[in-house]
């Protein structure tokens, strides 16, 4: 399978099961590693923020991102919210916030305050799995979710490639969490299926729609619900 993403995936998981699941699911994947360890642990360019739809980042994984880049980046996201989805943003997009944008340092140290200034660009893809923390079990959350993800990625880059950003701010690599696995409460093999065939699908984009084509494609979805 030739790889199209553009840049490495790295899928995470801190829950055997999980692991177990994403290493099946992602067997045979170019460019996409499977991690037992947390993200934080990772050499990543941009997390995917398995969000609410409201960018209420303090619980689960989301804490976690919170933790890492500080609450500014959480206020940010809102505000991307609010001014880009009117308050709610829907399961099935993302968008993609720099971490440290704007971080002020109220240090002391001026050795730490340098380390915070060349620290390298990181971002953050918030991709909401559902709308508040509940139970989306059954449904097909997790794909939507991280083809979102992936798009949203590769949009970036391309913004890149035409100048609209500069060169180091391209995202070469990308982890996740699993998608809706936590309180969304979706079976881990479930999870992995819709986001190993999301990320088939970025890949492997078709030359052409049609009505075959569609029933062939939510068929696929269906089958991994």
């Amino acid at each position: 399978m030739e790889n199209r993403l553009g840049f490495k995936l790295i899928v995470s998981a801190i829950n055997e099961s999980l692991h177990a699941e994403f290493e099946k699911a992602f067997e045979g994947f170019p460019d996409v590693e499977v991690v037992f360890q947390r993200f934080e642990d990772t050499d990543f360019d941009c997390v995917v923020s398995a969000a609410n739809a409201f960018g209420l980042m303090d619980g689960g994984v989301d804490q976690c991102i919170t933790d890492l880049f500080g609450v500014q980046m959480m206020h940010r996201v809102q505000q991307r919210i609010i001014h880009q989805f009117a308050g709610e943003q829907p399961v099935g997009t993302s968008i993609i916030v720099r971490g440290n944008e704007s971080l002020e340092y109220f240090g002391e140290d001026p050795d730490e305050l340098a380390k915070e200034i060349l620290k390298p660009n990181k971002y953050v893809a918030h991709t909401p799995t559902m709308r508040v923390p509940r139970d989306v079990m059954g449904s097909d959350n997790p794909y939507v979710a991280m083809k979102a993800a992936l798009l949203a990625v590769q949009h970036h880059n391309r913004d890149v490639d035409c100048g609209h950003l500069t060169q180091d701010t391209r995202i070469n690599s990308l982890v996740t969490p699993g998608l809706a696995t936590l309180c969304g409460r979706v079976p881990h093999d479930k999870a992995a299926k819709q986001m190993a065939l999301a990320v088939y699908h970025v890949m492997n984009p078709p030359k052409m729609i049609n009505w075959y084509y569609a029933s062939e494609r939510d068929g696929q979805i269906q089958e991994a619900r």
